[in-house]
């Protein structure tokens, strides 16, 4: 607290007075260093949250994303050796998990905000999109890929954006059905709209075989196997 008000140039008393203890200083601290200023408001209420929800682009909405996000993490990095050093403080403990959910419940606005200008691939929901983009664009992935293996932030910027764009938006994995049922092959298209519905998927393990599910007035016909393609 000493060090504190020798930096600021203030009595140590008005530190205390202001703030009380350490945690206080910290969670103060924190929280400036997410708005990046003294406004009462909230990250997605920010000039950026509104570039990113009208730019109709999936991906430019996300790099729009990635750089309020770096911004941040350029301002919190530098404290999260003292959240560790403070980490059994009950205090900061229940701050810490407060902002966890704070920040996933932003994270979640983001993804519902980028899923109406291109949709998730399929069998990828909203909340495991969330984790997702929790852990990518994280300040632990940040820090790491900066500070121990020696990233230039350019290069981390361009390899968050690529990575994100094909783990939200990518082509569906191998054994997905967009009813969420498992498959050993990969849906490859669909029926026009207004004609029975039908889904085809090549087999990747028996090169040369297609499996077909067709929906007609409701009725489900079970997968049909389909020698030499369509």
């Amino acid at each position: 607290m000493a060090d504190i008000a020798a930096e600021a140039g203030v009595a140590v008393q008005t530190v205390y007075f202001t703030f009380h203890n350490k945690p206080a200083v910290l969670r103060a601290a924190f929280a400036f260093a997410v708005k990046g200023d003294l406004l009462p408001t909230s990250p997605i209420e920010r000039p950026w949250f509104a570039a990113m929800e009208q730019e109709p682009d999936h991906e430019r909405a996300l790099a729009i994303f990635v750089d309020a996000s770096t911004a941040i993490f350029r301002r919190v990095v530098p404290l999260a050796s003292v959240f560790k050093v403070l980490g059994d403080d009950p205090e900061m403990a229940s701050f810490y998990e407060s902002s966890g959910r704070l920040q996933r419940d932003g994270y979640r606005i983001v993804v519902d905000t980028l899923a109406r200008k291109r949709p998730l691939r399929t069998c990828l929901s909203p909340e495991d999109a969330t984790t997702i983009l929790l852990v990518l664009l994280g300040t632990d992935v940040y820090r790491s890929m900066l500070e121990d293996h020696g990233w230039a932030e350019q290069k981390w910027r361009a390899w968050v954006i690529e990575t994100l764009s094909e783990a939200l938006f990518g082509r569906p994995a191998a054994g997905c059905r967009g009813d969420g049922r498992n498959l050993d092959a990969v849906r490859v298209s669909n029926s026009s709209p207004g004609a029975p519905v039908w889904d085809a998927w090549d087999d990747p393990t028996r090169p040369g075989m297609r499996y077909q599910s067709t929906t007609i007035s409701g009725a489900h016909l079970e997968h049909a196997q389909i020698a030499g393609g369509p």
